[in-house]
């Protein structure tokens, strides 16, 4: 896992990576020649559930604060739709591990999900960046019920590509709120 300081702070502010993680990067960041006391200490932890106390301190160490809740979800957002543009993930992916890790890791009794969304997006979500994001998702979701159909595998790989426009229009309209 290759992550600089800043989005690791994000991710874990998100409770998005595991205690292996942390050691992992500690270790990377040691090598890369960052970091001292406090990230050689969690580097060389043997026990990774209590890794998510020493991380803060890896953290202020690297000279990184971790952001709050509503600045994490818009820097995560950002990356996976970052990742969506640049080709690094297929759209309905890369939207549906927005869905999961930034939507049902957080309201796990909900269904679906990208609607549930807004609630952590904050102002991101007020200015319309994720509305086609959601949309579309929906109705991929509705039509992978109908793989095999040659109709709904045509309406797929055109939604594909809306996906991934409409990926590059809400990186753009994040940009703007910055």
């Amino acid at each position: 896992m290759k992550l600089s300081p800043s989005d690791a702070a994000t991710l874990f502010k998100l409770d998005l990576l595991a205690g292996e993680d942390l050691l992992r990067l500690a270790g990377a960041w040691l090598e890369a020649g960052l970091g001292g006391a406090e990230t050689a200490r969690l580097a060389g932890a043997p026990n990774p559930p209590n890794c998510d106390a020493a991380f803060p301190a890896v953290l202020r160490e690297l000279g990184v604060e971790p952001p709050d809740q509503a600045a994490a979800v818009k820097t995560a957002l950002k990356r996976y739709l970052r990742r969506i543009v640049e080709g690094e993930v297929a759209p309905y992916e890369g939207v549906r591990a927005i869905n999961l890790e930034l939507t049902l890791a957080f309201y796990p009794h909900e269904d679906s999900a990208l609607c549930f969304f807004p609630r952590r997006a904050g102002e991101a979500h007020r200015h319309g960046v994720l509305w086609g994001l959601e949309r579309m998702y929906d109705c991929y979701r509705a039509l992978r019920n109908g793989a095999g159909d040659p109709a709904k595998t045509a309406a797929m790989e055109k939604l594909t590509q809306q996906l991934h426009r409409e990926a590059g229009k809400a990186l753009d309209r994040l940009a703007t709120l910055d």
